[in-house]
């Protein structure tokens, strides 16, 4: 350039058509699912069986984790703002394009058989009462026809913007390997519920969301399967377990084995607070040990500071609460029988009786079955969970005095916090603040986890 000349400002346009015709960076994986899939399709818990795995749902998946990964300490603005410039917005086109290859015929699926006559029968290849169908309940109680099986291959194709950055395509990756060892596809991924895998890549990325904390079984699975149903065990036990001794007890003119009641607290709360509770058609002057005899739940099987608590509520909302002896839809509450099924809620922090409550908060609680080192392990990975401890609880229920359903709020005090420590004789949670602490303890206390440390 002659020292006389003017610079020329650069050609944006011409920049413009480069950019436009030059060819896209891709990403691509051959992913596999290790444990049966529902939901995922457009209809909400049914699987598409001529798109099981659809693009929209893995791109909202993506999303999910990249917030995860880089949204720590920011603010909320700035974040969003970023995000929309990677991902899209409704107005902002994304500068990743999400394919999907996939052979749906070749697919194979795990059906649902109703039994009417005989409960004890297990479905889709589970046996009953064991950890998979308690990671499958929604599919059950809503006769879900179809699962996906395991071991359905697809292709994955990023196809990146040519003018994405470095830092930019990095932390694409890093959020697809939290994806796969931290989420799945469908419903219910976080009890592990359309959990993926990297085909050939024995030594996955581990980008860890800041916060998390994750422990592992000390065991060597040769199966996903199994790696995923003692993960969900571990989980069940405490969550669903610490109860009396299983005993013969009479329902409905017929003579059962039943296990005991519940040493947690919320059942005995919502007794307390509907007024209905399970009591012997004769009286007897005997002592009554409420965790065997469960013919009489009139007598608190925890201590009275406990009879409003509803610690379970940090493990995530809504809570369905139904009692074998309660009435039932046919029936009106009665103050000699157990509640009729009652529901807890999410609630603001903030607010009074009219403040609306939400319809669900996530668990911060992921079980699932991880790939490292040439073998499964059972995996338990705790979210950040602040916002759990943050939130109050909403009881909805049905009482003897009114047949419309009525509604108490729960207190932070009685979800977590000076009320449970000191409290040996509350059995799960072991003298813990959250029931969150008290599942870290009974996990590496009960069921050999360790945590895991390693970061890349």
């Amino acid at each position: 350039m002659s020292p006389h000349e003017k610079p020329q400002p650069p050609d944006i346009e011409n920049i413009k058509r480069q950019l436009r015709t030059a060819t896209p960076q891709r990403l691509t994986y051959t992913i596999k699912t290790v444990t049966p899939m529902f939901g995922g399709g457009v209809e909400a818990g049914v699987v598409d069986t001529e798109m099981p795995v659809r693009a929209t749902a893995i791109r909202g998946h993506l999303r999910f984790w990249w917030r995860m990964l880089f949204g720590a300490n920011r603010l909320p603005e700035d974040l969003l703002k970023e995000e929309n410039s990677l991902w899209g917005a409704t107005n902002f086109p994304s500068k990743i394009n999400i394919n999907i290859q996939q052979k749906p015929k070749k697919a194979e699926w795990r059906k649902f058989k109703d039994y009417p006559t005989d409960k004890t029968k297990g479905n889709f290849g589970f046996k009953n009462f064991k950890p998979e169908l308690y990671s499958l309940f929604p599919a059950v109680q809503n006769k879900t026809t179809t699962l996906l099986k395991e071991d359905y291959s697809f292709k994955l194709i990023l196809s990146l913007d040519p003018c994405i950055t470095n830092k930019d395509r990095s932390n694409i990756e890093d959020t697809l390997y939290a994806w796969i060892n931290f989420g799945g596809l469908g419903a219910r991924t976080r009890r592990g519920c359309g959990s993926l895998i990297i085909c050939g890549n024995k030594y996955p990325k581990w980008p860890m969301p800041d916060g998390i904390q994750v422990f592992l079984k000390k065991e060597n699975y040769k199966t996903a399967l199994q790696a995923w149903s003692d993960a969900v065990e571990a989980y069940q036990s405490y969550r669903q377990g610490f109860r009396g001794e299983r005993h013969e007890k009479l329902r409905n003119g017929k003579k059962i084995y039943a296990p005991g009641r519940s040493k947690w607290p919320e059942p005995d709360a919502i007794r307390n607070i509907t007024g209905c509770a399970l009591k012997p058609k004769y009286s007897s002057n005997k002592k009554i040990d409420p965790l065997t005899d469960t013919n009489d739940h009139s007598i608190p099987v925890v201590d009275k500071s406990f009879l409003n608590a509803f610690p379970r509520a940090v493990l995530g909302l809504p809570i369905n609460f139904h009692f074998a002896d309660g009435a039932n839809k046919q029936r009106e509450p009665a103050p000699w029988e157990d509640p009729a099924d009652a529901e807890l809620l999410p609630l603001p922090l903030e607010g009074n009786e009219d403040t609306e409550h939400f319809l669900r908060m996530a668990s911060p609680v992921i079980t699932k079955p991880v790939f490292i080192n040439d073998s499964w392990h059972a995996m338990i990975a705790i979210l950040p969970y602040a916002h759990a401890l943050n939130m109050r609880a909403r009881l909805f229920y049905k009482s003897v005095e009114s047949d419309e359903k009525n509604r108490v709020d729960i207190n932070v005090d009685n979800i977590h916090g000076q009320l449970f420590l000191g409290h040996t004789y509350l059995t799960p949670m072991r003298d813990c603040a959250n029931a969150i602490e008290g599942l870290i303890n009974f996990i590496k206390r009960e069921k050999k986890f360790v945590q895991w440390e390693q970061r890349s």
